[in-house]
């Protein structure tokens, strides 16, 4: 079984062996603008949040940011929590979402 983003069809495709050695390919749906404050929302709830942690503001910043790729979402919205909480702020505005996105260039995409 492979889980992966569309890009990867095109790697697979030059490895036609690797290929008809899966059972099952599965492709990665990008998360869209309403779906990634449900998205980031639950994550947050699964994780035993209380409240809301980032601004509806910050949230379609991180929709731009990451291309609505759920790996980056997480990554982007992890490393925001982290220096949130360095900084000791109640929530994640969209300017500092912002700012670790352009200071931390591990989230921004390929």
């Amino acid at each position: 079984m492979l889980v992966g983003q569309p890009r990867l069809l095109p790697i697979i495709d030059r490895m036609p062996g690797f290929e008809e050695r899966l059972a099952l390919k599965c492709l990665l749906a990008t998360v869209y603008a309403r779906r990634t404050i449900s998205y980031v929302s639950h994550r947050l709830q699964a994780a035993g949040a209380k409240r809301q942690l980032f601004e509806p503001a910050a949230l379609r910043v991180a929709l731009g940011l990451t291309h609505g790729l759920a790996r980056r979402i997480n990554r982007l919205c992890d490393l925001a929590l982290l220096i949130g909480f360095a900084e000791e702020r109640r929530t994640i505005s969209a300017e500092q979402l912002d700012s670790v996105a352009q200071e931390l260039v591990a989230v921004l995409p390929e």
